[in-house]
């Protein structure tokens, strides 16, 4: 699949060991078991799914599926340096909704690897993807913000809190990194929404999710983060609320994944309605250039029936023929195009009808999902003040 701006493409990042891979690999298997996940349509439910596409298909199909066996198994994969992208079909009810291409982008981003000649290719298909993206994805290590949490609890002028403010730092500097190079290949005035992702958030130890997001919005904020208009979601994903892992790392109790499908459905739940946007404007100029045709054939009806009114044309009776079979034609060719402007007002009604109802469908999902101290996604404004979340899609 090409990277280009009719598929949803996600580009994510993080750092080293943060947990890409693992998202992926949760994400595809939560959307391909029993049939996707359902979300309500009024009375009813409908179905999304996932399906892998494209020449590696069954490939990704396979290596995702290992993977997941891995972790049932207590094993969890090493972090990866190579880049991965997976072409998928989105779908609702069995029904190809869209193109997604997701781009994993290995951990530890530099600003080295832009200049480093063994990362040119990698580079150019890294700047074309974020060119490109939908949305980006950066992923934070609960780690991460266990060690940001830590600094109020440490002493100001303790080694160790030294040692957490620089590591914590190497993150906030990767991010700095990302949005810097985002407004140089897209523009100062890009608004490309971007997506903070907390994975592990297992290791954040807080009564309530909403406790999780409130500690990761502090970090974004404190550290200038949040930028002008551009939208910021927040949200997180756990291999288990209980999880036990033992120290050689691996899971020895409590291995039930949560939240790995918000992100994505994020995404196409968002693209639906940019796309909806889009495709108004391009049917609204379609309409347009029929209109103005529509108009050129009535002026010119009315020129040449000025002309056949004149004097000469009452005279010859065959002139006053032409002139009928010129009305005639011109009347026909307003009717025909007042006919396809019908027909486009119809078009547009329909796919603007599913477009809405797509987004609405996924909001329903994600608003469905948060219960009790549960919550998987929060959408924020440049104040760090959290907006409903249905304003992300409008």
């Amino acid at each position: 699949m090409d990277i280009n701006s009719k598929n949803v493409n996600i580009l994510v990042t993080g750092g080293t060991s943060s947990g890409k891979t693992v998202a992926a690999c949760c994400t595809f298997n939560h959307m391909t078991q029993g049939g996707g996940i359902a979300a309500k349509n009024g009375g009813s439910q409908v179905k999304f799914s996932l399906l892998a596409d494209g020449s590696r298909a069954a490939r990704i199909m396979d290596d995702f599926a290992d993977t997941y066996i891995d972790m049932l198994e207590g094993r969890l994969p090493a972090g990866s340096m190579e880049n991965k992208q997976y072409e998928l079909l989105f779908k609702r009810d069995q029904k190809t909704v869209c193109n997604i291409l997701w781009m994993d982008y290995r951990g530890a981003l530099t600003k080295e690897d832009w200049s480093d000649p063994a990362y040119q290719e990698q580079m150019e298909e890294f700047k074309a993807m974020l060119e490109h993206s939908t949305l980006l994805i950066y992923i934070i290590s609960g780690e991460v913000l266990r060690k940001y949490a830590s600094l109020k609890r440490l002493s100001p002028d303790s080694v160790e809190r030294k040692k957490e403010m620089t590591k914590v730092n190497k993150e906030i500097m990767q991010i700095r990194h990302i949005m810097e190079k985002t407004k140089e290949i897209r523009g100062s005035d890009d608004r490309t929404p971007f997506l903070f992702y907390i994975t592990k958030s297992d290791y954040i130890e807080y009564g309530s999710d909403q406790e999780k997001f409130r500690e990761l919005i502090s970090l974004l904020k404190e550290n200038a983060l949040l930028q002008g208009d551009r939208r910021i979601v927040c949200c997180h994903s756990t291999l288990g609320r209980a999880l036990v892992l033992n120290e050689e790392n691996r899971i020895e109790s409590g291995f039930e994944p949560e939240g790995f499908e918000i992100p994505l459905m994020l995404s196409v739940g968002y693209a639906m309605s940019e796309e909806g946007k889009r495709w108004e404007e391009e049917e609204y100029a379609k309409l347009d250039a029929q209109i103005h045709i529509q108009r050129v054939n009535a002026d010119i009806s009315n020129e040449e029936k000025g002309k056949l009114m004149g004097g000469a044309y009452r005279i010859f009776g065959p002139l006053m023929k032409r002139r009928q079979e010129l009305i005639e034609k011109l009347e026909q060719e307003k009717i025909r195009y007042q006919d396809k402007i019908g027909e486009l007002e119809k078009k547009k009604a329909l796919i603007e009808s599913e477009q809405k109802a797509y987004s609405r469908e996924i909001l329903s999902y994600i608003t469905d999902c948060a219960k009790d101290n549960c919550k998987y996604a929060v959408y924020v404004d440049k104040n760090g003040e959290e907006k409903p979340l249905e304003a992300f899609f409008a």
